[in-house]
């Protein structure tokens, strides 16, 4: 499981997405951002995020996503699905 933000100096979340993306068996990602608009959102999903979460954030809201992908995970044949 990754957690990452999208804006970062040098490569973007987005990018690191992406590039796993293309990789078979990719861990799943959980992007966070302050900048949440539905083109952003949109394209997190088209490259598979597990979760999109935007800033300001509670905690317990990261742990909970934390909690159901590692949880999808855990069940034969399942991949933890975008919201």
């Amino acid at each position: 499981l990754i957690i990452s933000d999208i804006r970062m100096p040098g490569v973007t979340g987005m990018e690191i997405l992406n590039g796993l993306y293309q990789t078979e068996g990719f861990p799943p990602m959980i992007m966070i951002t302050a900048f949440g608009d539905e083109e952003t959102h949109a394209e997190a999903k088209r490259f598979n995020a597990a979760a999109m979460i935007d800033k300001p954030f509670e905690m317990n809201v990261l742990l909970e996503q934390v909690r159901d992908i590692l949880k999808q995970l855990n069940e034969p044949g399942e991949r933890p699905q975008s919201e």
